[in-house]
């Protein structure tokens, strides 16, 4: 990487900036970040208006942590730009305000890491569930063939299975371009990223240059951000329709399940258009897909998969159960073969998965009830999650555990409810994420959905622990329990504090209690 200076940066963007405090002391730039928390020397600190609070707030703090330099959105409040102004006339360091910085953050993060996305294969997976199984399965992939690649997503950061905090599934411009800058440097062939609909409608993603973009599949969810799935789709379409559509790369491809209506709209759209070839993967009966599913065999531990390709045929044993993870193989398998993997590593990467964070992750032991954690916060993915389990081999019962997220589409609190009622024999109403909301007010409108149907198959505890210990008592060796909603999380939210809280943690305390 070419090194720049701040006498550089200013001839490069001065016509996007104003001064505010000037240095006649030019420097070395390392990085940029518009996070106060990764600030280290030699960092251009990127001081963001924000919907809470504005990053000039941190801007004192970023100086004394070794910032060269500070950019600042305009509106920041009076007294700290005073205040701001003295510690960095007093350290020599340049202030600048650089008005709607944030549409531009990628410009100036690819113009310090020399834009990484060109110099690694880039692949986005887009959907409302699987993003993050389908990023495992391609790093087991790859792992397989013997190629190192990163992972950007939900559960952390990975470069070489090293593993980084991740602080949002998408995180902000500066950062992606950071790490994948730090991928180069490490030899990374591939990155794998989750794309979240909020992050490419807030422009995240821009500046990025993808090899290739999958489509999942769309169901309810964020609709207290998108308001209508209309909007939510189209927020998924742009990754396609425009953001890899403006790629620089040569190859470039659109993976599209074809087993989801969405998915069908989307390739329609792209066929119209022309934006990118389109690569099509989905179920057996669907003849135009060029990858799919030919057998499904769901079992206790895991699932026996043959994937077809034309004449081409892959048999796997996939350590994951569901045929909904069965599709979210597919869509790894597809993306790898497309990016020249063989179909060996195919195989033996997916086979080899060691299981995803919260993803139905087993807790139990032998002779226990069937404890399993998972993410499933979102209708779709509960009813996909239950049913999988309902197709196990047990006699016994299932108890399903699940709250709803204050401050989030509360439309979908009854028909979550009503799911959990339906498809389980027993379902523990509880505490997800309160966050400013009246936890019992959430718990309530879950209940609207059962009592609608006529069914009283449900209990309900505010206290989450109370709820994860009253479904594992009541449970037998034989039955399963589900605690569904948080997943890998480790903390909960309320509307004055954020508490640690490990669903994981919970279960096996009680577990180590359980007795038949």
């Amino acid at each position: 990487m070419r090194k720049k200076t701040l006498v550089a940066l200013i001839r490069h963007f001065g016509d996007r900036l104003q001064p505010f405090v000037e240095s006649p002391v030019d420097r070395a730039i390392a990085h940029v970040s518009s996070d106060s928390n990764r600030v280290a020397p030699g960092t251009v600190f990127c001081a963001l208006a924000g919907a809470q609070t504005h990053g000039a707030c941190y801007a004192l703090q970023a100086i004394r942590d070794g910032a060269c330099a500070v950019l600042v959105e305009p509106s920041a409040p009076p007294k700290i730009m005073k205040n701001l102004r003295e510690e960095a006339s007093m350290r020599d360091v340049p202030v600048y305000q650089g008005p709607r910085l944030r549409e531009w953050l990628h410009e100036l993060a690819n113009w310090v890491y020399d834009d990484p996305s060109k110099k690694i294969k880039l692949v986005a997976v887009t959907g409302t569930s699987g993003k993050t199984t389908v990023c495992y399965l391609m790093e087991a992939i790859a792992r397989a063939q013997g190629w190192p690649c990163g992972v950007l997503g939900t559960v952390s950061n990975r470069i070489n299975g090293r593993i980084f905090p991740a602080t949002l599934t998408t995180p902000q411009p500066d950062e992606i371009i950071s790490m994948l800058a730090r991928m180069v440097y490490a030899k990374c062939r591939f990155c794998f990223m989750e794309a979240t609909s909020q992050a490419i409608h807030r422009g995240r993603l821009e500046g990025l240059h993808f090899d290739r973009a999958v489509f999942m599949n769309l169901s309810r969810d964020h609709l207290d951000y998108h308001q209508t799935m209309g909007q939510y789709f189209a927020a998924k379409e742009q990754l396609f329709t425009r953001l890899l559509k403006k790629s620089s790369k040569t190859g470039k491809m659109a993976l599209v399940n074809m087993g989801d209506a969405w998915g069908r709209k989307l390739y329609r759209k792209l066929l119209s258009e022309k934006t990118a070839k389109p690569l099509l993967f989905g179920g057996g009966v669907n003849k135009k897909s060029d990858f799919c599913l030919k057998r499904v065999s769901p079992f206790f531990d895991h699932t026996d998969c043959e994937i077809a390709a034309g004449k081409e045929r892959m048999k796997t044993a996939l350590p994951l159960i569901g045929s909904y993870n069965a599709v979210n193989a597919l869509a790894a398998a597809a993306a790898c073969r497309s990016l020249g993997m063989s179909w060996r590593a195919i195989a033996r990467g997916i086979a080899a998965l060691k299981g995803v964070p919260g993803r139905l992750e087993k807790i139990s032991k032998y002779g226990q009830p069937l404890v399993l954690v998972d993410y499933a916060h979102k209708p779709e993915a509960l009813k996909n999650v239950i049913e999988a389990l309902r197709a196990l081999p047990r006699k016994g019962r299932l108890i399903v555990v699940i709250g709803c997220g204050g401050d989030r589409d509360p439309g979908k609190r009854p028909i979550m409810g009503a799911l959990a009622s339906r498809l389980a024999d027993l379902a523990v109403f509880t505490s997800d994420n309160p966050r400013s909301e009246d936890p019992r007010r959430i718990i309530d409108m879950m209940i609207k959905g059962p009592e609608s149907e006529g069914r009283r198959n449900f209990v309900h505890f505010v206290d989450r622990r109370r709820a994860i210990r009253y479904a594992i008592f009541q449970a037998q060796s034989e039955d399963c329990v589900l605690v569904a909603g948080k997943g890998h999380e480790t903390y909960q939210i309320f509307r004055d504090r954020r508490v640690h809280f490990d669903d994981r943690e919970i279960c096996r305390k009680y577990l180590s209690k359980w007795k038949t």
